[in-house]
């Protein structure tokens, strides 16, 4: 949890009522290693992660830095959506011509 929030006592909230800094910050550490905001919910945010064992290393242990942990992780298969290059994954495709897949970590409110 950022400090700006611990000093004012609240021990949990959702990702988007952070303030504004550590939320952008986090996003443009996405952006930057090829990665992107999914979608938030209650309690954290989903990402999609850039292929790359470093990239997903990296934004991993900025998440904890600013206070979110690892929740849940997961393949969702490509539709028609186009997600950029760097975002298309190949894990364990059961069809040699499947187009792959999204992979989505979603971060949660680390609670103190």
């Amino acid at each position: 949890m950022p400090t700006e929030l611990a000093e004012t006592g609240y021990q949990h909230t959702a990702f988007a009522d952070w303030p504004e800094h550590p939320r952008m910050t986090f996003r443009m550490v996405l952006c930057d290693l090829g990665g992107d905001v999914r979608a938030y919910s209650t309690t954290g945010v989903d990402v999609s992660m850039p292929k790359g064992y470093e990239a997903q290393t990296a934004i991993t242990a900025y998440a904890a830095a600013i206070g979110l942990t690892v929740k849940d992780s997961y393949w969702f298969p490509l539709g028609t959506d186009k997600p950029p290059e760097q975002q298309r994954h190949t894990h364990n495709q059961p069809y040699t011509d499947a187009p792959g897949y999204w992979f989505i970590v979603r971060f949660d409110i680390t609670s103190k």
